[in-house]
């Protein structure tokens, strides 16, 4: 080996290979430094180091072949003739260098969890998880208000601007674990947990707390706080500013300002407006207006106090979008809304809670805009508010389909809070509707898992199932998830569900029966699931005359949907299945006008309207059929290539797909 060592030598290959490590070690440091305090995406992070570590072996192969002389960089010559048997040999060692340095950017790129890839977290060293606190008070009613504390400590820490807080809704299934610090800090990606008790006794409350070092176990801070009620956010400012001390983070006079700015005086408004939003955060349509009562109570007592006008009001979108048949409740609900989220910003404007619930009502009514503005301004203030990431990511979806865009707050949204469900049903989303059937079904499972009782995942995991030719496993996963329609008042979307796996199964008496419950449904005349289910069954059993007929209904029929743009969908949908139809029919005219009237993007999410949108990109393919039926060859090429090309990211065993390819070959050459 001695001789291949010289040789590694005379290259420089070594010397290369020492510098490139160390320049690479000093680039990591700093992007670990410098990335957190201008709050780049934590994937920015990971992309340097991937770029760092795919440089490496590129460095290898150069250094062997090249070298840097007085006359510039020429290749490196042999010192005397050789065999080719010996440069086989050294190609190889640089072949074996190679693999041996992509396994190493395997190994640390990846990681195996469950069985499955997924990329190694960077974790920013300016980042925290405040666990929920223990309530050791002798009262368990008392659970509102340490989980109280608990919320206020967050948002109080959020107000630092060079500190990435989790998001309540990650933190709080922690409650109770027996997991180590070590383990919830790797599974939250954060460096510091913070964990405390609360104990409440009569007008007095004890809190402690201490901040761990989620890698190291080592505590880096600890405190007891022994004190009046009374005093209990003057206790919260305190934590607040020995954690940014804690982790050497020097607090603007702007933090410190909104760090010690109190809402209410009122203990007892602060604690009715604790067991509101105790109640707001179970997302039960049936407690919502008990909370409705502790907010409003709260008011009377303080109504100089924003955050419980925030709570009526964001309890009121809720509903409203549950509830949303109903257009009179809704109407007045959405007025009251508007009324509170008004006030709430006109006491206390500089409030991320009081900016992003106008925002969120705004959202509601379908002004994006103005949405869009009290979200970002939501973000300036508080650039821990995943909600608020998530909200825009709807906005890029639902108003500009831009997916991307989407994507990339949506991720900026996981990441200040993992298990927020929105963002994720909405990337499945995303990913239905590029064709990626596969990972969108792996991540709805994985979702379910954390939100089992979310009726969310249910109709994008149908829609992948069916896409997938997996009619039984779609048919099992609607019977036993039926509870959770009933729960969510959405037993119409259920029957049309139901009814399409039956019809997909040959179950033509099922599919009756699920027709005739919708039917029964008071307000089945009013939304799209009869005439859709209709149509499904007429178009496969080959009436496509009815079917025709019945998705033609769906586009002059007067509906209501939770969203006016949600109307844009379903047409959509409506005209794919009569271009469908038409080609069946031979009607190749036809089919072209339907699928030339499609929306420009593939804007809102669908998931609550037909299951998921694989409908929108083949509307090129249905072009590129209909093109082929009029003998029109380089027509059908363009818009079978458009449809590949719009589909890039697809799977690659779709029909439509296949189709598509097999189509193009035989076009190759004919004008």
């Amino acid at each position: 080996m001695l001789p291949i060592i010289d040789e590694l030598k005379r290259r420089h290959v070594i010397r290369t290979t020492i510098a490139y490590a160390a320049v690479a070690f000093i680039i990591m440091q700093l992007v670990e430094i410098v990335f957190p305090i201008f709050n780049f995406p934590q994937w920015t992070q990971q992309f340097i180091i991937i770029l760092l570590l795919i440089g490496l072996p590129i460095t290898i192969i150069l250094a062997w072949m090249f070298d840097r002389t007085a006359g510039g960089i020429k290749r490196t010559e042999d010192l005397s003739p050789v065999s080719r048997t010996r440069i086989r040999v050294r190609y190889l060692l640089i072949s074996v260098i190679a693999a041996l340095t992509g396994m190493l950017i395997y190994q640390t790129i990846y990681e195996r969890e469950s069985g499955q890839l997924s990329i190694l977290k960077i974790v920013p060293a300016n980042s925290i998880a405040v666990l929920p606190f223990e309530n050791l008070g002798s009262k368990e009613e008392d659970e509102y208000f340490s989980d109280g504390i608990t919320e206020d400590i967050i948002t109080e820490l959020s107000k630092i601007k060079n500190l990435l807080v989790i998001s309540r809704t990650s933190v709080m299934k922690y409650k109770g674990t027996k997991k180590s610090i070590q383990k919830i800090g790797e599974e939250l990606g954060v460096a510091s947990i913070l964990e405390g008790s609360v104990r409440r006794a009569g007008d007095r409350v004890r809190i402690t707390g201490q901040l761990i070092d989620a890698k190291s176990d080592q505590h880096l801070w600890a405190e007891k706080y022994d004190r009046e009620l009374s005093d209990i956010f003057a206790v919260q400012d305190e934590v607040a500013s020995s954690i940014a001390s804690a982790l050497r983070i020097e607090l603007s006079d702007d933090e410190s300002t909104r760090i010690a700015d109190s809402q209410t005086e009122s203990i007892e408004a602060y604690d009715l407006y604790l067991k509101g939003r105790n109640l707001y955060h179970t997302y039960d349509v049936s407690k919502l207006e008990e909370s409705i009562k502790y907010f409003k109570q709260a008011i009377d007592i303080d109504p100089g106090y924003a955050l419980p006008y925030t709570g009526i009001a964001k309890a009121r979108v809720l509903l409203s979008y549950n509830l949303w048949v109903d257009r009179d409740r809704m109407n007045a609900w959405l007025v009251e809304a508007k009324q509170y989220a008004e006030d709430a910003v006109a006491l206390s404007p500089t409030d991320p809670e009081t900016v992003f619930t106008l925002g969120y009502y705004f959202r509601r009514i379908d002004e994006p805009e103005r949405a869009h503005e009290y979200f970002r301004r939501t973000i300036a203030i508080n650039p821990s508010h995943a909600h608020a990431y998530d909200e825009i990511g709807d906005v890029f979806l639902s108003t500009y389909g831009d997916l991307e865009g989407a994507l990339e707050f949506y991720r900026n949204a996981l990441e200040r809070d993992p298990a927020l469900a929105p963002p994720k049903y909405s990337t499945i989303d995303i990913m239905l509707k590029k064709g990626q059937v596969n990972a969108a079904l792996d991540y709805a499972y994985e979702s379910r898992r954390m939100h089992p009782g979310s009726i969310a995942w249910i109709p994008e995991i149908h829609a992948a199932l069916v896409s997938k030719l997996r009619y039984d496993e779609s048919m099992e996963l609607l019977l036993t998830a039926k509870q959770i329609f009933i729960n969510n008042d959405q037993l119409m979307f259920y029957n049309m569900l139901l009814g399409i796996s039956a019809i997909h199964q040959g179950d033509n008496e099922l599919a009756e029966e699920c027709i005739a419950s919708i039917k029964e449904t008071e307000d089945a005349h009013m939304t799209h699931h009869l005439d859709y289910l209709r149509g499904y069954k007429a178009f496969f059993n080959r009436r496509y005359d009815a079917a025709i007929g019945f998705f033609e209904r769906l586009l002059n029929k007067d509906m209501i949907f939770r969203h006016s743009v949600d109307r844009l969908v379903v047409a959509d949908i409506a005209r794919y299945w009569k271009a469908l139809a038409h080609i069946e029919k031979g009607e190749y005219q036809s089919a072209l006008f339907e699928a030339s009237i499609f929306r420009p993007k593939p804007s809102v999410r669908v998931n609550q309207l037909i299951g998921g949108d694989l409908f929108w990109a083949k509307q090129y393919y249905l072009k590129g059929i209909a093109y082929d039926g009029l003998d029109d060859p380089k027509n059908a090429r363009e818009n079978y290539e458009k449809f590949l090309k719009v589909w890039s990211e697809a799977d690659n065993y779709l029909p439509e797909i296949v189709y598509t390819k097999e189509r193009l070959q035989k076009l190759k050459g004919v004008s």
